[in-house]
């Protein structure tokens, strides 16, 4: 009414309004709208809604028209309105661009959560994808790892600002990966790296193949036909479950020959760095590294450092030890071994800079940290620990490669946990109060079973105690082993030799830690020795984890078992497409994120590659193909026809 009202310039507007009859109000809009039905004002581009004169047909207030404000609003009314369905307009379409980007996360049933690391902007699809696995890797030991190197924090803690340093894990911490297997709770690393590889979950033990047995299409193998270059680095066998998994398809992960074999002629690899020497002839190298019709371009077999750092070209096949590679606490405290056997770190940048070499179609490549694993299941935590800081060396150097590239995504994750890694232990003290040490045998034990047992658990965990530290509980035991030079039948049988090996590991330990064992400890080592076991490695291996456990000891860190746990594991992704790997996600989703993120379709590739029950790598020279069994496959597979599991 008050704009309709202000239009009219030729009359006197009133200052005063009192109660307006109906009638009235109805009179003196016509009159409005005769007046003015040919005239368009800016200012009345806003029609009055019914709600708006119902108020006029009511009693109002009297209004002073001529104060400032009253003015301002009859001159500026339907500019305020139109201000504000922008408002609502652009609050409504901030809210929607929101809710896409979070549900762009994951899948559906998979929500991510807040973001943890620096997310690129704006958004596009990698190049190249480097996908790095630490096998057997929780969060405990994350955290273990960063305490070590920032151990002389408590002295400054309480200084304000004081903070550790991060590990370069830490910078690009994203989510964390749900580890569980198809047929399992607590995965194995076949089913584990199977879900990444392929991005879907299997049974434990099977390497590359669906919860039938079926082959499934890994995203190495996918890249290769894509045009991509494509590699692995690893401190394992390239025979071992987590680097099969994605070059390779058994149903038990034990036929490492078989898996070799498929390697070696498939060539889905244009680098392959690690140790397995021994699953390999002189024709499987010679067929990884020929380049079928042209010769000339045929590529590289190296068995050692120096020969590694010479290559320039692809393809190269590097294994620098029969099985697995050594220690990294006894490689780098060893020159010899130095020599030999390149680190975690210096393969995994041979592979990029020959992948990356004259490439505009990208590259995937394949880094595990395999041997963290393998130190935690005998509970070796010096070791375990090196391992760690080796391979956080090269998630830095990829990081670094990465940054400076610009089109690589860098994905870290675990296919699990394993150890049960306790920061901090209850100790059982011994009822008699021997003086042979404050703490029972040491094992696991509860109160049910020793009720009358005092516990303590003091809110402590000594880092330093693995500082000097310099050999790993396996080469320990071996070189005490070998300086008695008697078999594991005399050593069971003869107390003397029995005495003599336990007094050698002893000595092993105080000139590789310092620690001076105590005679409960003494007594622990017996009991591995006369462990009921009939080969030389298993003998050896329990012989390790007895002195795992007095170095653990000593450091306060406890373990809840030899195996695998079910926790989840963390998840680290940096680069163009990470803000797509967030959150908690399920193992078998992270494979499929990547694969979405290459333009991949797993499971189309899987169909188009498969036909008469067996496995077709176009790639391949000959056809080779992938046989697979007719009869069902069992929900833990023990075998395979034809498996070839030693050498």
């Amino acid at each position: 009414y008050q704009r309709r009202v202000r239009g009219r310039k030729s009359e006197k507007m009133p200052t005063q309004l009192g109660t307006l009859r109906e009638d009235e109000l109805a009179s003196l809009e016509k009159a409005s709208a005769d007046q003015h039905k040919h005239q368009r004002l800016a200012t009345e581009d806003v029609e009055l809604d019914d709600e708006s004169l119902e108020l006029r047909r009511h009693p109002v207030q009297k209004l002073d028209l001529d104060s400032d404000g009253q003015i301002w609003f009859a001159k500026y009314s339907s500019v305020a309105w139109i201000g504000a369905v922008v408002l609502g307009c652009t609050c409504i379409l901030l809210l929607g661009l929101v809710i896409h980007f979070a549900d762009s996360g994951g899948c559906d049933e998979n929500p991510p959560v807040a973001s943890l690391a620096p997310t690129p902007s704006p958004w596009k699809r990698p190049k190249n994808v480097i996908f790095m696995l630490s096998d057997g890797f929780g969060p405990a030991s994350l955290t273990m790892a960063r305490v070590f190197k920032n151990q002389g924090m408590l002295a400054t803690a309480g200084e304000r600002g004081a903070a550790m340093s991060s590990l370069n894990l830490d910078t690009i911490h994203s989510g964390h990966s749900r580890t569980y297997s198809a047929n399992s709770f607590v995965t194995d690393s076949a089913a584990g790296a199977t879900a990444y590889s392929c991005g879907q979950k299997t049974n434990n033990y099977q390497i590359g193949t669906d919860v039938n047995g079926n082959a499934c299409a890994t995203l190495l193998e996918v890249a290769k036909n894509k045009g991509m270059k494509t590699g692995m680095a690893v401190t394992s066998s390239v025979t071992d479950a987590s680097p099969a998994s994605f070059s390779s398809h058994v149903l038990y992960r034990n036929c490492q020959k078989d898996i070799a074999v498929q390697q070696a002629n498939t060539r889905m690899a244009d680098v392959m760095l690690g140790g397995g020497k021994g699953w390999y002839d002189d024709d499987m190298i010679s067929n990884f590294t020929s380049v079928p019709g042209n010769h000339s371009l045929d590529g590289t077999f190296c068995r050692n450092k120096a020969c590694m750092e010479g290559v320039d070209s692809v393809p190269f096949l590097g294994l620098f030890a029969e099985k697995n590679m050594a220690w990294e606490i006894d490689r780098s405290n060893n020159a010899s071994i130095a020599a030999v056997q390149p680190s975690l770190t210096e393969m995994a940048t041979k592979a990029v800079e020959l992948l990356s070499a004259d490439n505009s179609d990208g590259f995937f490549l394949f880094v595990e940290g395999s041997k963290i694993d393998k130190a935690a299941h005998p509970n070796d935590v010096a070791s375990h620990l090196r391992e760690i800081l080796e391979y956080d060396n090269a998630v830095g150097a990829m990081k670094e490669w990465a940054e400076q590239d610009g089109e690589t995504l860098i994905v870290s994750t675990s296919d699990h946990e394993t150890g049960g890694v306790t920061l901090a232990r209850g100790t059982m003290y011994n009822k008699d109060n021997s003086t042979a040490g404050t703490e029972a045998v040491i094992r696991v034990e509860s109160f049910l079973n020793s009720p009358e047992t005092p516990f303590n658990y003091a809110y402590a965990w000594y880092p330093d105690q693995l500082n000097n530290v310099t050999k790993s509980a396996e080469l320990m035991a071996r070189d005490a082993f070998d300086t008695v030079g008697q078999p594991w039948s005399t050593v069971v049988s003869d107390e003397v030799v029995r005495t003599q090996l336990i007094l050698e590991a002893a000595e092993q330990v105080r000139a590789h830690s310092g620690y001076v064992l105590l005679d409960d400890e003494k007594e622990l080592i017996e009991k591995a020795i006369l462990t009921d076991v009939d080969s030389h490695s298993a003998h050896l291996y329990a012989l390790r984890k007895s002195l795992g456990s007095c170095i653990s000891r000593r450091a306060h860190i406890g373990w809840t078992t030899w195996g695998h746990t079910g926790v989840d594991v963390n998840l680290y992704s940096y680069g163009p497409g990470s803000e797509k790997l967030r959150g908690s996600m399920e193992n078998s989703q992270v494979g499929n994120v990547i694969a979405e993120l290459l333009d991949m379709d797993l499971a189309a590739e899987t169909a188009k590659w498969s036909s008469d029950g067996q496995f077709h790598h176009p790639g391949a020279s000959g056809g080779y193909s992938v046989p697979w069994p007719d009869t069902d496959l069992p929900k833990q597979a023990k075998g395979q026809p034809n498996c070839n599991s030693e050498f």
